[in-house]
């Protein structure tokens, strides 16, 4: 199957764009070869209309998304939303949320994890709504 990945730098300082360390993983560890990549995406949104551009060109319609669990429900309709027919295939669980050390009553006591935690779902349902209302942005180049 053929394989696309995508990111670029989110930050200036990053000396590798996401799609290079996951190329680089895939093919060096893996040995996977990846078939497309694009380097210029900062958002999921951008992530979205960049890889629909380079999959319509190659004439692909229906991909396999991998992306972690939590972040699934807005990367799928993000990318349904650039015209792409989505298959999910998340990683990971809803298990990573629970405390390993911390059984009976203390699961439920607050801790810095919990509040990690719970900044990562607020992140995504807002982020899902913000996708939602807005329009998608133009394909972005490097």
């Amino acid at each position: 199957m053929p394989i696309l990945v995508s990111g670029g730098r989110v930050y200036r300082n990053e000396r590798a764009a996401e799609s290079q360390m996951m190329e680089s993983l895939l093919e060096g560890k893996l040995a996977r070869s990846v078939s497309w990549r694009d380097d210029c995406s900062r958002t999921t949104a951008e992530n979205a209309v960049n890889s629909a551009e380079i999959l319509r060109a190659a004439g692909v319609k229906r991909i396999v998304l991998v992306t972690h669990w939590w972040h699934m429900p807005r990367a799928a309709a993000v990318f349904n939303k650039a015209g792409l027919e989505v298959q999910p295939l998340p990683v990971g669980s809803a298990e990573e949320l629970l405390p390993r050390a911390q059984e009976g009553l203390l699961r439920w006591v607050p801790s810095a994890a919990a509040l990690l935690q719970t900044q990562t779902y607020w992140r995504e349902l807002l982020g899902q709504a913000w996708y939602s209302i807005r329009p998608l942005p133009p394909t972005r180049k490097c």
